[in-house]
């Protein structure tokens, strides 16, 4: 799965709006426990949920600006 987004940012060069595209590949799975993150293949990130219910607009914001270019 992934997450595409442009995100508007300030040129630090021209201080001018520009859009930043932004295409992200994110290999969550979601767990109860660490014994069952343990289990999962490599190349799943495990999410950890304690809790009913996973605010999944904190977790995708999360991943945007994990992604942005740093400045």
């Amino acid at each position: 799965a992934g997450i595409s987004a442009e995100c508007v940012l300030e040129c630090r060069r021209c201080l001018q709006s520009m859009v930043y595209p932004l295409s992200i590949k994110v290999d969550l799975a979601v767990v109860a426990d660490e014994e069952s993150a343990g289990d999962l293949p490599e190349y799943y990130e495990p999410l950890l949920v304690t809790d009913t219910e996973v605010a999944l607009n904190s977790l995708i914001e999360d991943e945007l600006l994990l992604n942005l270019p740093v400045m």
